[in-house]
């Protein structure tokens, strides 16, 4: 494999047009990155003639998401009422509060969940659903009907974050192919990159999609877009999966996300959302860990500059009105923990923040207390185990010990609320209830 280092200048002379889909059901209240992203990118490069869909909004009312859009921007990440709440010191008060926000939470997924379709997850049951399905029973046959034939999309790109929106993008894919068979289909996405080895063994489908591209994909789309319009000579396009026949053959060229696309603050318009998504950068400092998978993505670490990082926040806070972040790299270390923190401070930037970290020794109980008193109200983290021995075999960074001392620091520093936001991807459950409840008590 080579790194694809070629640069494309501008994309202002190409005339075919792309539509940028993310599937159903997606994630409540949280928009997808990936096709924001895209989108500033090939904004970036010039190229005009792009539309995006969020498929995950419909078929709500549109009273019914601004209604939802409302209550959880003005209401319940209000942070006045946060800190009224959750500073009062009233346990059930707290208590009742966090109720009442889940069961409006459950209940608009109930109804939402209505109009999904159920099926046994695996790559066998979804190509039997998908050779049986008749697609004028889809409830977006007709939007995306309208949408292709109006428009005159040319290129239709899938975002797939999660399994189950594999099916939809399939049978999205059938209407389109059964409208116009010259549209061009590409999937990219988490969930595309994880699976990529079995979905290329599906050859029925290759009448459905003729590309997917794995890993990062501003430049890989931007450059698919420029071969069909010039010389398709798709074996130059980066990470990329292309139909050859029945077979799907792979690129030559790599590509992993540069500081090119870190500084590009992403384009949300047309999703829904109560929070904002943000990556300051690619990779995992560490990237030792046995098990995970993200470092197979990622070789590399880099990370943007934070005063760009910053500016970014600023745009996307007065341009939407959302004063809640959460930044989804795969591990911010203390260092950079440390700069976002303070320049946050310093420019006088009010705003909710969570992200990803590692247990790591260099996380001090002063980086702790600047990520409080800048906004930080949840973390997300891997404790794994409590087993010294494990813990190696792992290859993580730290040990029981050091794991204990950095939580003490965080649960001490941190608002009490973020208590109960700290993750841990563990099946340990008991061990990890036990030594929380230890803790809260020591630092109460």
């Amino acid at each position: 494999m080579q790194i694809h280092n070629k640069k494309i200048v501008g994309l202002s002379d190409i005339k075919i047009k792309t539509l940028l889909i993310y599937p159903p059901p997606g994630v409540f209240l949280y928009p997808p990155l990936s096709i924001p992203q895209l989108k500033a990118y090939l904004d970036l490069k010039n190229y005009n003639h792009i539309k995006v869909i969020d498929l995950s909004l419909y078929p709500q009312s549109r009273l019914k998401i601004a209604l939802v859009n409302y209550i959880f921007r003005k209401i319940a990440n209000s942070k006045i009422l946060l800190n009224i709440i959750h500073k009062s010191r009233n346990r059930k008060l707290v208590k009742k509060f966090n109720q009442l926000s889940y069961l409006f939470i459950s209940y608009f997924r109930r109804k939402r969940s209505k109009h999904n379709l159920t099926f046994n997850w695996s790559i066998t049951s979804i190509a039997n659903y998908i050779r049986d399905y008749q697609p004028e029973k889809f409830k977006y046959y007709k939007l995306i009907k309208s949408l292709i034939k109006k428009e005159d999309i040319t290129v239709v790109g899938f975002s797939v974050m999660f399994p189950e929106q594999i099916l939809y993008a399939l049978i999205i894919s059938k209407i389109i192919k059964t409208l116009n068979k010259e549209i061009f289909v590409v999937m990219g996405g988490a969930q595309i990159t994880r699976d990529i080895r079995y979905l290329i063994q599906q050859r029925e489908w290759s009448n459905l999609v003729d590309s997917y591209i794995i890993n990062d994909g501003e430049q890989p789309l931007a450059e698919l877009i420029y071969q069909l319009e010039h010389s398709k000579n798709f074996d130059q396009v980066p990470n990329l999966y292309f139909k050859n026949g029945a077979n799907y053959s792979k690129s030559i060229y790599t590509f992993s996300c540069d500081s090119e696309c870190l500084v590009l603050a992403p384009k949300f318009d047309g999703f829904f959302f109560s929070h904002l998504p943000l990556r300051l950068s690619t990779g995992c400092p560490w990237s030792k860990c046995t098990f995970c998978t993200y470092r197979l993505f990622h070789k590399t670490y880099s990370c943007g500059r934070i005063e760009t990082t910053i500016k970014i926040i600023k745009d996307l806070k007065k341009k939407y009105g959302i004063s809640n972040f959460s930044f989804v790299d795969d591990c911010l270390p203390p260092n950079l923990l440390k700069k976002l923190s303070n320049a946050l401070l310093k420019e006088e930037i009010k705003i909710l923040w969570s992200c990803t970290i590692a247990l790591v020794p260099g996380l001090n109980s002063e980086i702790v207390k600047s990520m409080s008193q800048s906004g930080c109200r949840s973390i997300r983290t891997g404790l794994e185990s409590m087993s010294a021995r494990v813990l190696k075999l792992m290859g993580k960074p730290h040990n029981p010990e050091q794991a204990k001392k950095i939580l003490r620091q965080l649960t001490s520093k941190l608002d009490k609320a973020a208590l109960k936001k700290i993750i841990h991807k563990n099946k340990a459950s008991r061990l990890k209830s036990r030594l929380m409840r230890k803790l809260t008590k020591q630092t109460a």
